[in-house]
């Protein structure tokens, strides 16, 4: 599903984006996923919690 409304998001930041002659502002086309994916990086940042897990002795 997820692939589905980024295909679907991608297509219209795309088609928002046509130049004359269907050409394409690819520059500002792909501002919009970098952004998003530096947003995500915040984000992972901010609230990834690195937990220590206590090794205990197992007896095999």
């Amino acid at each position: 599903v997820g692939m589905l409304v980024g295909f679907y998001v991608a297509g219209l930041i795309t088609n928002a984006y046509v130049t004359g002659d269907k050409m394409h502002d690819w520059e500002t086309i792909w501002i919009y996923p970098a952004v998003f994916a530096f947003g995500v990086m915040l984000l992972f940042a901010l609230f990834f919690k690195n937990e220590k897990i206590d090794k205990k002795d197992i007896e095999i």
